[in-house]
């Protein structure tokens, strides 16, 4: 696909979901996924690069795999991210306790902020 993006000259447009990535591993503590500034930085092993915010790191972490196959030169564009607001599951299963305290309307309009 990069190479077909890269021959086209267009770019690789993503969809970013740090709430979805805090969710499987709130280890990482809930001021980096929301990326308020709040959080000690996490260093990248391999870059070295600190970050405070996890989309951050998605982005370098995407346009680092992009370098290391081979197309430093596709442009990206992030198309899409957001913060859960409540509701239920796409398979309509209640959320878990976690996902119910992470997924507010304050906690949505906060991230976007």
């Amino acid at each position: 696909m990069l190479d077909f993006l890269h021959q086209t000259g267009s770019f690789l447009s993503m969809n970013m979901y740090p709430f979805l990535a805090y969710m499987e591993h709130p280890e990482m503590g809930f001021d980096y996924a929301m990326g308020n500034g709040k959080a000690a930085p996490v260093t990248d092993r391999t870059s070295g690069l600190r970050y405070t915010s996890l989309l951050d790191a998605q982005l370098d972490a995407t346009y680092y795999a992009m370098e290391a196959l081979g197309f430093p030169g596709v442009s990206l564009k992030q198309t899409e991210h957001g913060w859960a607001s409540g509701g239920r599951r796409n398979n309509g299963r209640p959320l878990t306790p976690l996902e119910a305290e992470a997924a507010t309307k304050d906690k949505a309009q906060a991230y976007m902020t």
